[in-house]
């Protein structure tokens, strides 16, 4: 990009972007935030899995502390609501901030461990479970962040990586147990 061989490129990690947009100011270049861990995927469709009760799915997301991880993992880089749609300039008229919608929508990104916990009680694990997800190698270091607050209400994530065409073969087959994050 800095020599003018490339015509574009995406998913410059942000770590990486400052850098290169000081470096070359006739750069043109437009900022897609990253998403925090709302963006794990839990299956719904299994009534046997813990995560088809929705006080369970509703519970995983409050104990997760989004705000802390789009500081301390993305360095303020990410949005905590991001998606299916992208706050930016060619979403504007489509995307609705995380503050406009309901507050019960709201609530669920927030960090409530208490109401978390209350919620597995009341879905039937007041001991927590284990649960599994996969994962590609670059998910693993926010994965662990998540991990570590689930732990915190008694969910044991398991984090399984795969390569990248590994899958998507079980994402397309629906072959995955009970988690995927995209």
């Amino acid at each position: 990009l800095r020599t003018g061989k490339v015509d574009q490129s995406r998913q410059i990690p942000w770590e990486e972007g400052d850098g290169l947009v000081a470096s070359s100011p006739k750069l043109k270049w437009a900022k897609s935030l990253k998403t925090t861990a709302a963006s794990l995927a839990w299956r719904a469709d299994k009534p046997e899995l813990p995560t088809y009760d929705v006080r369970v799915r509703r519970a995983l997301m409050m104990a997760i502390d989004h705000k802390a991880i789009a500081q301390g993992f993305y360095g303020g880089n990410a949005e905590i609501l991001a998606w299916p749609v992208m706050p930016t300039t060619d979403w504007a008229d489509t995307y609705i901030p995380l503050e406009k919608l309901d507050r019960s929508i709201q609530e669920q990104y927030e960090y409530h461990p208490e109401k978390a916990k209350k919620l597995l009680a009341e879905a039937g694990y007041p001991n927590g479970f284990d649960v599994s997800t996969i994962a590609m190698a670059h998910h693993v270091d926010l994965l662990a962040a998540v991990k570590s607050f689930l732990a915190k209400v008694g969910v044991n994530l398991k984090i399984d990586v795969k390569e990248k065409g590994a899958m998507y073969s079980l994402l397309i087959k629906k072959q995955y147990k009970e988690a995927t994050i995209w």
